[in-house]
């Protein structure tokens, strides 16, 4: 009797404790799922501060980016450089000053060299000229951004000086234009013609093409292809123009004969422009390019037809 008592006891105590080993297992395996996703939970938080730090970082750097953009687009163009300055959209280091655009490129480290690498980064690297002529061009170049970014007009500049100046300036730029000319072969001259003032046209490329997905931005030959085909429809467009403004002048029947021009003229611009553009843009690029740029051309037309009534 008592040895079956022993046994029944011992039976019971081994069933016990494997009851107490299998719940020790069973709260281990709790635990360690409580334990990996505790960590799954710590990892995801630091994915997400990452993802977040990232994002943060390319949005300031965008921004940053657009900022340097348009600060060089102004100190490219000197009309919109001096009345920017005068208008207080640029910084000065201080309000009562005006400060030259030479002496505005020295405090932002916009040199006239930076903006002519900026301006013909599309075009000088495709050029086979010698090593010296190459360099003349550059300087050549630098000199021409130079004169554009003097100021030629302060708050106490009148009107005569003013034209004195603008003369002066047109004066300086044409005579560099003629040596550029003797450097470069006739064909990309021309190029260049297009180019030197195509600061707006190609700070409009750069914002479209940022507005792509990355595996559809534009490469270098597309960036260029497309930046001489909107040029050349605008050179184009330019000259209909100034031949509309002279039958402007004439009166009459002259003048309604101009307004029409006009307006066929900016529909020749689109119309060539987009033409171009589709040989060189995959299909959905070149649908981005008409929708971004359609925009524009409406508010040409909108521009126009208001200076018309």
């Amino acid at each position: 009797m008592n040895r079956e008592n022993t046994v029944g006891k011992l039976r019971a105590t081994k069933l016990i404790l494997v009851i107490l080993a299998v719940a020790w297992v069973c709260s281990m395996v709790v635990a360690s799922n409580v334990y990996l996703q505790l960590e799954g939970t710590k990892q995801q938080l630091a994915n997400l501060r990452t993802e977040n730090a990232n994002a943060l970082t390319q949005v300031r750097s965008q921004y940053q980016a657009d900022i340097d953009e348009l600060q060089n687009y102004i100190l490219s163009q000197p009309d919109l450089a001096s009345g920017a300055m005068q208008q207080g959209l640029v910084a000065t280091h201080c309000e009562s000053d005006v400060v030259s655009n030479n002496e505005l490129a020295a405090m932002t480290g916009v040199t006239p060299d930076v903006i002519v690498d900026k301006k013909y980064a599309l075009f000088l690297p495709d050029l086979t000229l010698p090593q010296s002529e190459m360099e003349t061009l550059k300087k050549l170049l630098a000199a021409r951004e130079a004169v554009l970014n003097k100021t030629t007009a302060s708050y106490y500049t009148t009107e005569e000086e003013l034209a004195r100046n603008v003369e002066q300036q047109q004066q300086a730029l044409e005579s560099i234009d003629k040596e550029v000319a003797a450097v470069l072969p006739q064909e990309e001259y021309e190029n260049y013609r297009l180019l030197k003032d195509s600061g707006f046209e190609q700070y409009q490329q750069k914002q479209f093409n940022r507005a792509l997905a990355p595996e559809s931005q534009l490469d270098n030959i597309q960036q260029r292809s497309l930046l001489l085909a909107k040029l050349k429809s605008k050179d184009s467009f330019n000259n209909q123009l100034s031949l509309a403004n002279q039958l402007a002048q004439d009166g009459g029947a002259a003048a309604n004969d101009g307004k029409q021009l006009i307006m066929s003229a900016l529909d020749s611009y689109s119309q060539n422009y987009f033409a171009e553009a589709k040989s060189v843009l995959t299909q959905e690029q070149y649908n981005a390019l008409v929708e971004y740029e359609s925009q524009q051309f409406s508010q040409m037309r909108r521009s126009l037809r208001n200076s018309m009534e």
